[in-house]
């Protein structure tokens, strides 16, 4: 898999949970907006969320939280195969549910 986000990984243990969290929803977001468009391009951007998933679960702020976000890994993963865990709308609304801050800033 290709690493779009090269040289990101040490600067996005930086970031907050929530802009981290709103990161991947943003990549969820343009790979349901292009799948009818371009379906290669839909595929990237779930690869893209893949891999910050794999940061956020590298980073020590998300320790308590791991289980979910290997959960949330997951799902995302399985939008890549003939049968998927859930829509990717669903899959955003379980992203935010694992930080308020970020579900806040979602709603307005």
């Amino acid at each position: 898999m290709k690493d779009w986000y090269s040289g990101l990984e040490a600067r996005y243990r930086h970031f907050p949970r929530d802009v981290q969290i709103l990161n991947v929803v943003s990549d969820l977001e343009k790979a349901m907006r292009m799948h009818d468009v371009d379906l290669n391009a839909s595929r990237n951007h779930l690869y893209r969320a893949l891999i910050l998933l794999q940061y956020m679960a590298d980073d020590p702020k998300w320790r308590k939280a791991l289980r979910e976000l290997l959960r949330l890994k997951t799902c995302v993963a399985s939008t890549l195969t003939d049968h998927p865990f859930g829509s990717i709308e669903q899959i955003i609304q379980a992203a935010l549910g694992l930080n308020p801050d970020a579900y806040q800033r979602m709603q307005g």
